[in-house]
């Protein structure tokens, strides 16, 4: 696959396969590609916009710094290639409890955190520290708190309105619940 040469770059932070090696960094392998896609667009397409222009849209400076040379193409064969790799293996545990807000998650990203839709991502087997950064940033702008940092802005929608009313601890569970969950 063409994806496999650029995924190369992408290896210190996302691994060789797209399993990251860090916690705070998301698996790409066996997620949606269209989503993938989207992803690469929005990072790709939102650098140097101002926050307020860039709904939905995302901003990460060492994604940023990775855009630029990225042609529609390159992205296509990226989002193509760690879609079709398998997703990291989870064993999830028979005793584990499931959140009182987990539906609310499941709603649109399908039970156990399994995307259907194209898309949305799937939120099983991601790791749990990035799902709890994500939680946090969309809690946080869904009540309408911008932070200094464009890096840890995450304004979506619907994830906002979703996340606004969560508490810290209900956060925590539903990154824990989703991060045990097998992606496939």
């Amino acid at each position: 696959m063409a994806g496999r040469a650029k995924a190369q770059a992408c290896a210190d932070c996302h691994g060789a396969y797209g399993v990251s090696p860090h916690p705070g960094i998301p698996d790409l392998a066996g997620q949606k590609e269209m989503y993938l896609l989207k992803e690469l667009m929005d990072f790709k397409f939102s650098a140097g916009v101002s926050n307020l222009a860039r709904l939905g849209e995302r901003n990460q400076t060492q994604m940023s710094h990775q855009m630029p040379s990225l042609t529609v193409d390159d992205m296509e064969n990226l989002a193509a290639w760690f879609a079709n790799q398998p997703c990291p293996r989870v064993e999830a545990s028979a005793d584990a409890r499931k959140p009182a807000k987990v539906a609310r998650c499941e709603a649109c990203h399908g039970d156990d955190g399994r995307s259907n839709v194209h898309f949305v991502p799937t939120l099983a087997g991601q790791k749990e520290r990035y799902l709890l950064t994500q939680l946090t940033m969309f809690e946080e702008t869904g009540r309408g708190l911008f932070p200094t940092d464009p890096g840890a802005l995450r304004e979506h929608p619907l994830m906002g309105p979703h996340a606004a009313d969560l508490t810290e601890p209900e956060m925590r569970a539903l990154a824990s619940w989703f991060a045990g969950r097998a992606c496939r």
